[in-house]
């Protein structure tokens, strides 16, 4: 583990992704302004987490776009990822994080996914001792995708 700071690695993956939502007219709005405190954390698999998260969000949105919102929350940092997309099932929602699971509409509109993302981004997420949900208000009213890091690893 090393000290993380988290705005730096989101920052990063927006830099890496932003061309994609320009190229599709996409927005993403980040509030990179927030004071946040340094995290314990492995830096290259939250990048990807944050990589994993952002790209999702510009595959199955076709206007509007992404808001993250990182937040101090006593002993956490939780990072709040809200686009404009197809939206969830509710459904299909505690699903979704298995092994080669896709929902049904995503296939629908991205054809070449493995399933494997969200599986990949909760494993690295609760490695660093946090936890990742997923939320959406139904199909066509896009999601939200909260992530919870600890400042301190409890694992060695």
């Amino acid at each position: 583990w090393e000290q993380v700071g988290i705005i730096k690695l989101i920052q990063e993956a927006v830099d890496t992704l932003k061309p994609v939502y320009d190229k599709k007219g996409l927005s993403i709005n980040f509030n990179r302004k927030v004071p946040l405190p340094k995290i314990e954390a492995d830096a290259s698999y939250l990048r990807q987490v944050f990589l994993n998260i952002i790209n999702n969000a510009e595959k199955y949105t076709q206007q509007g776009g992404l808001t993250i919102t990182p937040r101090s929350k006593e002993d956490q940092i939780e990072i709040t990822f809200k686009d404009t997309g197809i939206g969830i099932d509710p459904a299909e929602i505690p699903k979704l994080f298995g092994k080669f699971v896709r929902g049904k509409r995503s296939a629908l509109v991205h054809t070449d996914g493995s399933g494997l993302g969200l599986f990949i981004i909760k494993k690295i997420v609760e490695e660093h001792s946090g936890s990742v949900t997923l939320k959406s208000e139904g199909v066509g009213k896009g999601t939200t995708v909260s992530v919870i890091l600890p400042l301190k690893q409890t694992k060695e």
